[in-house]
């Protein structure tokens, strides 16, 4: 073994520490034990070192090292355009700290397809130790990895920039007549377009999260004002009722004396009447979820849907009131939808605690169209649907490490959730 193969596979440890925390920039959770992953790290390395060792060819290495690092992102649970987009980026970065040195030292790359005899052994180290330190910087970065619902534009944008920039720098490479200086300066701007696009989306990604946060505390707001107006009115009817009750009672005991039952059943029907009995669906003293419950039904009534509810939850669960909003909310919003498209449909909802778990089961009817694309509900009827919902609603269950089973008929769809509610304050803590 020489001493440029012995440092080369030193600077790839290098690039393995540094891939390590470059990924937990994109991901926040990795799917797969330890020793897979680090198995898929032995794969990364044997394949590169080997294609370094047996080839020396640029355009062999890429190939090695970019299905390299899209294996080693399959450990994480994350959608495949994330997965593309962390290769892309990651790459880029690692292609153009390796010519941007390799550059500084004066060599000329001849073609991506040729053998290449590059054998600094000062550029291995400085590739691997820049390498790693980008990594650390690039941990500043912290709201990538939350995978807000950044644009498809915005999502390309910081896909397609690595990508191209590759293009460019291996242009700049093989013409003929780029100056040494100005090659240098054309891969230091390349590489500093890569960071700033980089930033931005980071930037995006804070953005959307801080809107839908705003968008979820409304809700929570409009609910639990919803609720205070709901419980005043009963209030207030049961006031009305306690103080007319003598009066109430002598008519209907006139009525009876008088043997007028025909007068006294349309009496005391009137007054049952009078009396609110059907809005309040949740009652169980905990004011995130009796909010959202009875304002989201209270809507379902007037649609004329049949409403079948059962809710069993302590006062205090451990959950968040901006969790519940996000998941409760956001089915009821989506069954709402769905039922308003049938005429008369149905509703059933049961929520129950025990032991630390929150159990949650929403049955609907709908229409019967639906469209999943990649596992993903896209919609149920034209202009909106279970699709954008059911995300917001996977987002918030990973907090309280929840599952969310979906099911579907032509006319029922439904949603069944498993969810722990203490692991949401250990989460915070």
């Amino acid at each position: 073994m020489n001493l440029v193969f012995a440092v080369y596979m030193a600077e790839q440890a290098f690039i393995v520490f540094a891939m390590d925390k470059f990924m937990k920039v994109f991901f926040e959770k990795r799917r797969t034990p330890f020793y897979i992953y680090a198995l898929s790290y032995a794969v990364y390395l044997t394949g590169t070192v080997s294609a370094f060792y047996f080839l020396k060819i640029p355009l062999v290495n890429l190939l090695c090292s970019t299905a390299g690092i899209f294996l080693v992102t399959l450990n994480h649970e994350s959608p495949v355009k994330r997965k593309i987009t962390a290769v892309c980026v990651i790459y880029a970065f690692l292609f153009i700290t390796d010519i941007f040195v390799a550059s500084l030292s004066g060599f000329v790359f001849s073609s991506p397809v040729a053998e290449t005899d590059y054998d600094a052994v000062f550029g291995y180290v400085a590739i691997g130790l820049l390498f790693y330190l980008e990594a650390v910087l690039a941990q500043n970065f912290r709201n990538i990895r939350k995978e807000s619902p950044v644009s498809g534009l915005y999502w390309f944008s910081t896909f397609a920039v690595p990508l191209l920039s590759v293009y460019i720098a291996v242009q700049l490479l093989e013409a003929e007549n780029t100056g040494h200086a100005e090659l240098i300066a054309s891969i230091a701007a390349i590489f500093l377009l890569n960071v700033l696009t980089f930033y931005l989306y980071d930037s995006l990604s804070a953005a959307y999260t801080h809107r839908l946060d705003a968008e979820i505390y409304e809700k929570e707001r409009e609910y639990y004002y919803s609720q205070c107006v709901l419980m005043r009115e009963s209030a207030e009817d049961l006031r009305a009722f306690r103080h007319d009750i003598k009066n109430n009672l002598s008519v209907l005991d006139s009525y009876i004396r008088q043997n007028r039952t025909r007068e006294a059943e349309e009496y005391l029907q009137r007054l049952i009447g009078g009396v609110s009995d059907g809005t309040d669906y949740s009652v169980t003293g905990n004011i995130a979820f009796d909010s959202i419950i009875n304002y989201k039904l209270r809507k379902a009534e007037e649609n004329n849907a049949e409403i079948q509810v059962n809710i069993s939850v302590p006062q205090e669960m451990g959950i968040d009131a901006a969790d519940a909003v996000a998941i409760l909310g956001n089915l009821l919003d989506n069954a709402l939808d769905a039922v308003s498209g049938t005429g008369a449909g149905r509703i059933r909802l049961d929520v129950e605690y025990s032991k630390g778990r929150v159990l949650i089961y929403l049955e609907n009817t709908f229409d019967g169209r639906i469209d999943c694309r990649n596992g993903e509900f896209v919609s149920v009827k034209s202009g909106s649907g279970h699709g954008y919902g059911l995300r917001n609603v996977r987002r918030a269950l990973v907090k309280y490490k929840g599952s969310m089973d979906i099911k579907y008929t032509d006319t029922v769809f439904s949603v069944d959730i498993l969810m722990y509610a203490g692991a949401g304050q250990e989460k915070k803590d």
